[in-house]
Order: structure tokens, then C-alpha cells, then sequence
């Protein structure tokens, strides 16, 4: 049997399993610093290494598909079509890579892709140099929505994961994971501040991504007294006795289920994948050798009945050939008159854009003392704003606070300012800017 490792990166420790057989319970258990789990792997003797490990600048953004049972078939054409969507949206983005899942909402089919560039993969590529032969890398919601989802899997709920003194939260619908947080606390205990952290991401899920969790679930933590939390609360007792490495053994268990959703450096991807394809043509050829040796000692027998099939075929082909242009024809037709669709398609996504841009203007002109005159909107890559309007105030000072909280508000809100004009005497201004609604979800 080939010595495999399951690996949880989190932090600075390395949290590894490495099973004997079926029971978990047989295998062996490590805690390692990170500098030192290369050396570990290859003092060990592994041979592969499954790994999860959670990425802080991981992306994510969903659209919609069109001919969705079409295209879900054709998984080069899928990945082209998300490619093009990733480019379209991040041009900055060289080399990156991507995972996705297909989701249904309202008898459409939408793609939820989670991307990350070439940068989050410095410490696989060391290990890789190494000779560390690394059969995949999983995002850790991954296998934490396998172990949660099993008891509550259409439930909008936020995972806390607990290790040490890192917290990792992870906003889910189903098992569509919207958003991902990391902060630190004391170690295997939570406190004032860490109940302060959760509200804060429920407030944002409900107001923001229009998600309401019905509870909260903790990982990696014996069960005990939490009060102040918004939301009910439950801890996950799987594994309770092993509950340090219950990343590495959600790795262990579900590994059959999370193939097809490694997230590796693209060139190392193809590069399994050429390994994996060569090894199942060796295979397939030794299989076809022996078939084709069993089948040539009666091929010659059946050769005549092979041939009067054939005959039979090209005249069924025959009667079906005015069917088959019938329905080329139809086809025809279908694909040309399905072009209105896609640019309806790209005119709602335009307007909905125009939305989003007003919504840092509507949050920072809620204040009495501000009165909007005019917004100009031009819509593009970033889209970009001028804002004109007018601060109430008896003094100076109060305008100038007033003017100054407008433009904070804005900013945080996915604003950013490229040109200014202020009269404080008047108490007029014009503020030019990019809207960009990726500087809110990194916030």
C-alpha cells in the first residue's frame, strides 16, 4: 500500500494524519512546525500528500450559464468560458487558477468559481521542487462543508473553525460557500471579542449578502458556554476524541468526494494530469492486447455478418437522411436566434452593475447634512462616478466634518477617490471616483 499523508495547514503548524487501514483510530498523528513538514515528508517515506489549507486572498463570484445541460458536458468548453469570465473581470490576474460548482436558483443554472493567482501556491511549489509528490489542495471549506453539511446541508449557516488562536469563518447557503474571514484570538478560548467578531460577520451576511444564518456551527472545540452570540449555536461532535486533526481525517474521509476540486498551480495541474492520462493509456493498452488477441480468433468467422450489418445500417442511414437535414435545419435556426437572449442577458448584468456603483453614494449621503445634486455615472472597468452636492452647517467646522464622514463612508463602501473639490465657505463639492465592489468584500 502506498504511504499517503493527509495535511491541514493552518497557520504555522502543519496538522498531519498518515492512516494504517479503515479505522482512524490505527493511524499515526502529528502537529508540525510548517518550516519543517518538507523534511518530515521526505524522512518519513510518503508518497503522496492530500492537502488543505486555507487561502486568505481566495476569490470568489458566481454568473449565470446558458445552455447549462449543454455546456456542463463539455468541460474544456466550460473551463474556456469561466477563463473568459475570470479575465473579464480581474484583468490584473496573469496566472491563476480556479475551482467551481454548479448551482440551481429559480430553474437557472449558475456557477459559484473560487480563484486564487500563482502566489498563494509559494509554499506547494517549495514542497513540490522538493520532490514532494502532491496529489491535490483543497480550500479548507471544502471538506468542512462535507463534515457540516451532512446533518444540515440546505440550512444557510456560518462554520467557525477553531485552531489554536486562528479562527476561520466561512458564510454558507446549502453548501455554497459566499464568504470567508480569518482573525486571531486566545487559544482554545473564545471570548468577548471573538463573539464580537461572529456578530459582526452575521450583521454583514444578512445586510449585505442577503444571507441569514440560522445558526452557528463551531469545529475543533469542546463544547461549552458562549453567550452574547445573535445566532443559535451548536458544536460539531464528530471526532470529538481527535478533534485537533479533524481536517486531516474530513481529507481521509471524504477523498473520493472531493476529486475534481483540487485548487493547484496550473502547470503542475496539467501536469498530473498527463501522468494520471499516461498511466490509464499503459493500463488500457495491456487491457486492449489482451481483448484484441481473444477477438482476432473469431473475427474472421464473424466477418461476414459484420458485413451484412453494415449493409443494413447504410440503408437505414439512407431512409433517415431527409430526418437528419430537417433537423440540422433546426438546429440551425435555434442557435441564430438564440443571440437576443445572450445580449438581454448582458443588459441586465450592465444595469445591475449601474446599481451596485450608486450604493456608496446612497450609504454616505444618508447624513441630514448632505444634499446630493447630481451623480454621473460612466459605466465601465472600474465604473467611475462624479458626485456633486452641497454640506449644511452653521460653522466651518461642522461642514468640514460633515464632508469628511461623506467621503469615509463612500470610501469604504467600494469608493475610491481620484479628484476632489471642496469650498468650505460654500459648502460645495464634487468628488470624482472608481467604484470597485471587490474593495468591500476584501474589507
Amino acid at each position: 500500500m502506498v504511504k499517503k499523508a493527509y495535511i491541514s495547514i493552518e497557520g504555522e503548524k502543519a496538522k498531519v494524519f498518515i492512516p494504517a487501514g479503515k479505522e482512524i483510530q490505527d493511524g499515526e498523528f502529528y502537529k508540525i512546525e510548517l518550516d519543517n513538514l518538507k523534511d518530515f515528508i521526505i524522512n518519513s517515506k510518503i508518497k503522496e500528500v492530500i492537502i488543505s489549507q486555507f487561502i486568505p486572498n481566495l476569490l470568489n463570484f458566481s454568473f449565470p450559464l446558458p445552455m447549462a445541460n449543454k455546456v456542463l458536458k463539455n468541460k474544456k468548453a466550460l473551463n474556456a468560458i469561466i477563463t473568459s469570465e475570470i479575465r473579464k473581470r480581474y484583468p490584473n490576474l496573469v496566472n491563476f487558477s480556479f475551482i467551481y460548482e454548479p448551482y440551481e436558483s429559480a430553474g437557472r443554472i449558475y456557477l459559484r468559481c473560487f480563484l486564487t493567482d500563482e502566489n498563494s501556491f509559494n509554499f506547494l511549489n517549495n514542497l513540490i521542487i522538493a520532490g514532494v509528490n502532491i496529489k491535490a489542495n483543497y480550500p479548507v471549506f471544502l471538506p468542512l462543508i462535507r463534515l457540516i453539511n451532512e446533518d444540515s446541508e440546505k440550512q444557510s449557516k456560518i462554520i467557525c473553525f477553531i485552531s489554536g488562536e486562528n479562527r476561520f469563518l466561512f458564510v454558507l447557503r446549502g453548501n455554497e460557500m459566499f464568504l470567508q474571514r480569518q482573525f486571531e484570538g486566545e487559544k482554545d478560548l473564545l471570548t468577548e471579542e471573538d463573539v464580537l467578531n461572529i456578530n459582526m460577520t452575521v450583521n454583514y451576511s444578512i445586510q449585505t449578502l442577503r444571507i441569514n444564518p440560522e445558526k452557528i456551527i463551531f469545529v475543533g472545540i469542546d463544547k461549552q458556554v458562549i453567550e452574547g452570540l445573535s445566532k443559535p449555536l451548536e458544536f460539531s461532535l464528530s471526532y470529538k476524541e481527535f478533534k485537533e486533526y479533524i481536517i486531516p481525517i474530513c481529507l481521509f474521509r471524504f477523498e473520493n468526494s472531493l476529486k475534481g476540486k483540487e485548487l493547484l498551480p496550473h502547470e503542475y495541474k496539467k501536469y498530473i494530469q498527463n501522468i494520471r492520462a499516461l498511466s490509464y493509456v499503459y493500463l488500457l493498452l495491456i487491457f486492449l492486447l489482451f481483448i484484441f488477441t481473444l477477438y482476432n480468433a473469431k473475427l474472421f468467422l464473424e466477418t461476414k455478418r459484420f458485413y451484412e450489418k453494415i449493409h443494413s445500417y447504410k440503408w437505414e442511414i439512407a431512409l433517415k437522411e431527409k430526418d437528419f437535414f430537417a433537423l440540422n435545419e433546426i438546429i440551425s435556426n435555434f442557435e441564430k436566434n438564440f443571440k437576443p437572449i445572450f445580449e438581454l442577458e448582458n443588459r441586465k448584468i450592465n444595469i445591475e452593475d449601474i446599481r451596485k456603483s450608486i450604493y456608496p453614494v446612497s450609504e454616505a449621503s444618508k447624513d441630514k447634512q448632505i444634499e446630493i445634486s447630481s451623480i454621473d455615472i460612466t459605466n465601465g472597468k472600474p465604473q467611475k462616478l462624479k458626485i456633486i452636492g452641497k454640506v449644511e452647517g452653521q460653522t466651518f467646522v461642522e461642514k468640514q466634518t460633515a464632508y469628511i464622514n461623506f467621503k469615509n463612508i463612500a470610501i469604504d463602501r467600494g469608493l475610491k477617490i481620484t479628484n476632489e473639490k471642496w469650498d468650505i465657505t460654500k459648502g460645495e463639492f464634487t468628488v470624482e471616483g472608481d467604484y470597485d465592489s471587490q474593495r468591500v468584500l476584501q474589507k
